[in-house]
């Protein structure tokens, strides 16, 4: 997986790497979009996706104090855009 982030408004775009009996396939899915994306959050620095789900963490965010730093949970809906289901600060 490779991803490029935008910091400054809590943005990630993610491409998908898999290998296969032909090759590699190169999946562009859709940007992840942080609810309260500020700048000097970082968000998007660590990414996990299991299928449907993913977390992505902001460890400059400042909810609990200066870098205190969240995760993110998003769930693939069927039009494969990310919604945004709990943050842990």
């Amino acid at each position: 997986m490779r991803k490029q982030m935008n910091a400054a408004v809590g943005i990630t775009a993610l491409t998908l790497v898999t290998a296969g009996a032909w090759g590699q396939y190169v999946t562009e899915m859709p940007d992840i979009y942080a609810s309260d994306g500020q700048g000097s959050d970082y968000f998007g620095t660590a990414v996990a996706i299991d299928g449907d789900w993913a977390v992505i963490t902001a460890h400059g965010d400042d909810d609990n104090g200066e870098n205190s730093g969240s995760v993110y949970f998003f769930e693939r809906a069927a039009d494969r855009t990310w919604i945004e289901i709990d943050k842990f600060t």
